[in-house]
């Protein structure tokens, strides 16, 4: 007698609040326009991102590439037009300043909705010059970091685990390579009276040198706090500066929920964020990568939030000239927003700055980018690189997912039925079975 088995009250209760949730979307399997061949005039598309996962474009400067991320955010800006529900979000970062004009100019052709055009534009780039903390003397620094975090500190307030972690992580990074180097104290007095004692800790913790550890530990209760205000007075001003700019401001430093920016909430609703990094002045390297880690650090935060499952859309964030901004925040970026729909489309020079800053970030640059587009100017050993697995092995997914799931999803009941009265019935089951992995297989 074959019984039917019986489910918990609980795993009842899961399944029908599973069944009464609103479906999700379907895939987007659309591959974005980029052009025409200039021989045949045939179209010429990228895969959409459910395909190639994410997208990267390199080549020298002038040989088109820009025009090329420009051409995919104008087939992105377009949904918004054809079917405003279903859009996707773009978030777009130009350190530079010619992309985010041309972007804005073809918002502006397209008719879209002010409402859904977040624009930030980061035109006193005067106030961002106050902090480069790698490219200054070691006094510098040490003035810098310390001022830097009193500015945070009394903006945000000690309660600000987020973004006290943040800070943390970021001065660990910057400060323990210049102990580790055993530089004289002198060049940074006070430095590390403003920091936590946890981090002031940790910052010892990495000194291997005896001397320089000793010699730190003294300097600790050395100074008092109106020579380190006397020092630190025309640093502190400078950063507060910084922090002055409204658009900085709604990303760090606010309490009211009126005045912070609502990332997740525009992100559902279908939002074009246009940043232009730089207003006449270019900025250093450092510079924009402290600037561009913050916003997305940011990004990769709202992202992981639990999103509205009547609006969700996918994500892309486009970066040009992304060799300027590379760090930790795009390597979480690359590896781990995927599955909430976050597709990124980086743009670059040169793969060989990449690798020189991080070899991680290049490796999975690498591995997460399986579209890639690449214009002149590049070496041979890199054009090998890039290429060399782009090709290397097409299948489809979604067949090898059905057959997983056809047989983890076999009842036990039948199994066992099969298995003890009828041996026949097992190696034709089995035979079935083995057929369809092979064919599936075959066609990778």
């Amino acid at each position: 007698m074959k019984r039917t088995p019986r489910l918990d009250t609980s795993t009842k209760a899961i399944i029908d609040r599973v069944r009464a949730r609103p479906p999700r979307p379907p895939r987007s399997q659309a591959a974005l326009p980029l052009g025409r061949n200039v021989e045949t005039g045939d179209p010429v598309c990228v895969p959409g991102p459910d395909e190639g996962g994410h997208i990267l474009t390199y080549g020298f400067s002038g040989s088109g590439k820009s025009y090329a991320q420009e051409a995919l955010l104008s087939s992105l800006f377009a949904f918004h037009v054809v079917c405003p529900q279903r859009s996707p979000s773009v978030v777009m970062i130009d350190p530079a300043g010619p992309l985010f004009d041309r972007c804005l100019r073809r918002v502006v052709e397209l008719g879209i909705p002010p409402e859904r055009v977040l624009l930030w534009e980061l035109d006193c780039a005067d106030r961002y010059l106050a902090f480069q903390p790698l490219t200054c003397r070691g006094s510098t620094v040490g003035y810098q970091t310390s001022a830097f975090l009193a500015v945070i500190r009394k903006m945000a307030g000690a309660k600000d685990w987020d973004l006290m972690a943040l800070l943390r992580r970021w001065a660990a990074l910057v400060v323990a390579p210049v102990i580790e180097a055993g530089c004289a104290p002198t060049e940074f007095e006070g430095m590390l009276s403003l920091l936590p004692n946890d981090l002031r800790d940790a910052l010892l913790a990495r000194c291997t040198l005896s001397s320089v550890r000793n010699v730190w530990e003294e300097e600790f209760t050395r100074y008092s706090m109106r020579q380190l205000v006397e020092q630190l007075g025309s640093t502190t001003n400078k950063l507060e500066r910084f922090y002055i700019d409204p658009h900085i401001r709604r990303l760090v430093g606010q309490t009211d929920p009126h005045r912070v920016l609502d990332l997740r909430a525009r992100l559902d609703a279908g939002v074009i964020w246009l940043i232009k990094m730089t207003g006449g002045v270019r900025l250093h390297d450092d510079d924009l990568r402290f600037l561009v880690g913050m916003a997305l650090s940011e990004i990769v935060r709202a992202v992981r939030q639990p999103p509205d499952r009547c609006h969700e859309r996918a994500i892309y964030l486009a970066i040009d000239e992304w060799h300027r901004v590379v760090g930790e925040d795009l390597l979480t970026c690359l590896r781990e927003t995927r599955k909430f729909k976050l597709y990124a489309m980086l743009s670059g020079i040169d793969p060989s700055a990449v690798r020189e800053y991080d070899e991680q970030l290049h490796l999975a640059s690498l591995s997460c980018c399986k579209s890639r587009l690449l214009f002149g100017g590049l070496p041979c050993s890199e054009l090998q690189e890039l290429v060399r697995d782009c090709f290397a092995l097409r299948f489809d997914p979604n067949r090898i997912k059905d057959e997983i799931y056809r047989s983890l999803t076999r009842p036990k009941e039948t199994t066992r039925i099969i298995e003890s009265h009828s041996e026949g019935r097992t190696s034709v089951v089995a035979e079935s079975d083995s057929e369809a992995l092979t064919e599936s297989w075959s066609d990778m």
